[in-house]
């Protein structure tokens, strides 16, 4: 995929869910995550908006694709096996 295509594929899945922002709630559970996880903090913040706003699925290419951490699974849009139909149903 090229950076072009990739632009246009993030701006329509951008209208499609939600994005959150960073609060304080979210930057001291991604704290938390850092301590727990040994996630790198900039990686512990998506992880810790997805668990403050109550979100199963996340998309990023920042995880390693369908990985799962307390009950948050992390999806590359990117990835060559990934389908809208994962996030949005049918």
């Amino acid at each position: 995929m090229t950076t072009d295509e990739a632009a246009a594929e993030t701006r329509k899945l951008v209208l499609l869910t939600a994005v959150v922002p960073l609060t304080q709630e979210v930057f001291e559970a991604a704290l938390d995550a850092v301590l727990a996880y040994g996630l790198p903090l900039w990686d512990a913040e998506i992880f810790a908006a997805a668990k403050v706003h109550h979100a199963t699925t996340v998309l990023s290419e920042d995880f390693q694709h369908r990985q799962t951490i307390d009950a948050v699974t992390f999806l590359n849009p990117f990835a060559a096996d990934f389908a809208r139909s994962e996030v949005l149903g049918s």
